[in-house]
């Protein structure tokens, strides 16, 4: 491709990123109108390819619509940009592309094509929106909502009890937490404002528990983790006192809980597959 088609490549690249030219004129330290000029037949100056093609987090080639297939890189060019993007769209951006890829999955013609976008789905009564992908190779799971966004993938594997415990393991939890008190003391401490250290008065005073409820529920938290104890000198004297410490399971365990729990208003975009995994 000629020089003077640079401008058609980053036009595509622009609106395939939702970026608008004044956004790209700042990054790249020239004028909307210059912009503009690339769009409509131009080109910029060479020595602003490499930042042209970083702000877009492609190769010097791609601007010359060279090696559009070659992805050799994506992954370092995929970690470039979400860390150079503000904290606070981070996340957004990191679902974005994982969308991105879920459409992968499905093949080709859904990369090529999104026939489900994230707008249309937020923009309507949905309590929840998948996109859902059970296929011989493993299953791949977006909540697509904007207010409860998730990503779950797991290759699939032939034997699934090396990766799931002995049912009395789950046994054992699960009826710990069909006890309200125990319930109650995670829901309390996942809601606490203040990550404060705490001993077992904290329970007593604010969960209404006997003194032996509350040695229970610390021996819980402590068999699951959950808390991280510590020994303090206090008046001559050594005391124990916790430290929550914030799970990244449980809090998906309640989602994945309440979605069985309940069967709202649901959008799915689903890409068949096997449905016995587990047998």
């Amino acid at each position: 491709m000629s020089v003077e088609n640079i401008g058609k490549v980053i036009n595509e690249l622009r609106k395939e990123k939702k970026v608008t030219q004044e956004e790209l004129a700042n990054a790249v330290g020239v004028s909307t109108q210059a912009v503009s000029k690339w769009e409509c037949g131009g080109s910029p100056d060479i020595e602003l390819l490499p930042a042209i093609a970083d702000f877009f987090g492609v190769s010097i080639d791609r601007l010359f619509d060279r090696n559009k297939n070659n992805y050799d890189g994506i992954e370092i060019n995929v970690a470039k940009y979400i860390a150079s993007t503000d904290k606070d769209k981070q996340y957004k951006t990191w679902f974005n592309l994982l969308w991105i890829i879920q459409r992968g999955l499905f093949g080709i013609e859904h990369v090529e094509n999104n026939d489900c976008p994230l707008e249309r789905i937020n923009s309507e009564n949905h309590e929840y929106a998948y996109s859902f992908n059970n296929a011989a190779d493993g299953i791949s799971w977006l909540s697509l909502l904007e207010n409860q966004q998730y990503a779950f993938l797991m290759p699939r594997t032939k034997d699934y009890s090396k990766i799931i415990l002995p049912v009395e393991e789950y046994q054992k939890l699960f009826e710990k937490l069909s006890d309200i008190d125990y319930l109650n003391c995670l829901f309390f401490l996942y809601k606490r404002e203040e990550n404060k250290d705490f001993t077992e008065k904290l329970f007593i005073n604010n969960l209404n528990v006997s003194e032996e409820k509350a040695k229970e529920l610390i021996n819980f938290l402590s068999e699951y983790r959950l808390i991280h104890r510590k020994e303090v000198e206090i008046d001559d004297e050594i005391r124990s006192i916790y430290s929550f410490e914030v799970s990244t399971s449980f809090l998906p365990f309640l989602i994945f809980a309440k979605e069985m729990i309940r069967h709202p208003n649901n959008y799915y975009y689903y890409m068949g597959g096997d449905n016995n995994l587990i047998k």
